[in-house]
């Protein structure tokens, strides 16, 4: 299916080798989990097998890479789109249409399908993915995991023999993930090749072939999936991989003090309602918040925040609080962080440079922020919210798309945040992320 020999490509500019494969092979109808560190070359290696490389990335490239014995690099990027279709990690970015069914059938018209091939097609991909009660919604109205259904529906309609999927999981509840490992198994029934770029490993225990781990931009090693499930935690930690093994989140009891109180609170958001009674949070404790996608806990966090005006009671050691006294005492880092970067050099966005080494920054300090990898542009944005004199923080998803190592840091970070001044709330799905930094779990 896909053969590569001798490939290395290096981004203009850059002194190294980004990317370095000696030789490997992926079978058709396959599933792979590319893995690895942070900057270890994953991405490059999917920009390479869309086409992406060289078309918008240049670069000098060398090598032979092979789909079906044609040489991928004789292909543009749109040509490659008709063998290989791509979901990013954030699915509203490849979104053209704001209803279900628009978004569907894009692409086949935009390829110039036959309107009865193209219905044909539609009837088969609604069907095996179940998406009868969606054709009429809106798009941006949906949770992530319809979201990601979506999208991974919208690309099959295109009949690629290979879909890539950066950060699947990234943004996904318990139940999106298990729905998202149904609907690759779906893929894989009618013969599709599937490529997965991902950190969070345990969901794809059930579904793997191989495992492709890269470090410094080389494919270090292959592995089995029985292989890389025999791999040890401490192995795991070595490799800066995170736990193949699903864990179970801890939720303790504890009762109110002296911090944030909430009382009688009504989220309205996007389609969001949601009713309250209490929450409280304490001075010196981390605090996560888990839920299912769509229950509110992006739109709790702004309320807290003083972003939405959402009614209900909100004290501070016991004094009332309003939205705009919370905007002033809060700091918040949202899950689509690209929102908050808006200075062209990592410098000027975080000038604290103890945050910087922290969280492994200081090495990029003179890069434009947006040229950065999203784990990468996720810690710029954390180290600059740490580094406010802010009495309450909150982060939504602040582990999307981290690697073991730098999740280990962000959770050092945010551990470090507890004290008597401060109030920390961390919204995730990433439950091996809120089991090392978090003292007590809320469900709402």
């Amino acid at each position: 299916m896909i053969y590569i020999n001798d490939l290395k490509f290096s981004y203009d500019n850059s002194e190294v080798i980004n990317l370095n494969i000696k030789k490997c092979c992926i079978e058709k109808g396959e599933c792979i989990v590319v893995c690895g560190a942070s900057g270890s070359g994953k991405t490059t290696f999917m920009r390479v097998l869309n086409g992406l490389i060289p078309s918008f990335f240049k670069g000098q490239i060398s090598g032979n890479i092979n789909i079906n014995n044609l040489t991928i690099q004789q292909f543009s990027c749109e040509q490659l789109s008709e063998i290989v279709g791509s979901v990013f990690q954030n699915p509203a970015t490849q979104f053209f249409h704001r209803r279900v069914l628009d978004e569907l059938v894009f692409g086949c018209e935009m390829n110039g399908i036959c309107k009865n091939d193209i219905q044909k097609r539609l009837d088969e991909i609604v069907a095996l993915f179940s998406l009868q009660s969606l054709l009429q919604k809106d798009i941006y109205t949906l949770s992530g995991g319809k979201q990601q259904k979506v999208a991974i529906a919208s690309v099959a309609m295109r009949l690629p023999e290979v879909i890539l999927l950066d950060e699947p999981t990234a943004n996904l509840d318990a139940i999106g993930i298990n729905q998202l490992i149904q609907q690759l198994q779906l893929l894989r029934s009618i013969g599709m090749t599937i490529i997965i770029c991902e950190h969070r490993l345990a969901p794809f225990s059930a579904i793997a072939d191989k495992y492709f781990y890269f470090n410094n931009g080389e494919l270090k090693k292959v592995y089995s999936c029985q292989e890389f499930n025999l791999l040890t935690k401490d192995e795991l930690k070595n490799l800066s991989l995170r736990q193949n093994k699903n864990q179970i989140i801890k939720f303790d009891c504890y009762v109110y003090t002296n911090g944030l109180l909430i009382k009688n609170l009504n989220l309205k958001y996007n389609y969001i309602f949601k009713s309250i009674k209490q929450l409280h949070f304490n001075y010196n404790n981390v605090y996560g918040i888990v839920g299912e996608n769509g229950t509110g806990k992006s739109t709790l966090l702004k309320t807290i925040a003083g972003l939405l005006n959402c009614p209900g009671a909100f004290y501070l050691n016991g004094q009332t609080i309003k939205a705009e006294q919370r905007l002033n005492l809060s700091t918040i880092v949202f899950q689509d962080v690209r929102l908050q970067l808006f200075n062209n050099r990592v410098k000027l966005e975080v000038d604290n440079k103890m945050y910087l080494e922290l969280l492994s920054l200081s090495h990029l300090t003179d890069r434009h922020p947006m040229t950065l990898s999203g784990g990468e542009m996720q810690r710029v944005v954390i180290a600059n919210a740490l580094s406010q004199k802010k009495s309450i923080f909150l982060f939504d998803e602040p582990t999307s798309g981290l690697d073991y190592k730098n999740m280990l840091e962000v959770a050092t970070m945010i551990k470090k945040l507890r004290s008597e001044q401060h109030i920390v709330i961390v919204a995730s799905h990433d439950i091996e992320f809120l089991n090392l930094c978090c003292d007590y779990v809320i469900e709402i």
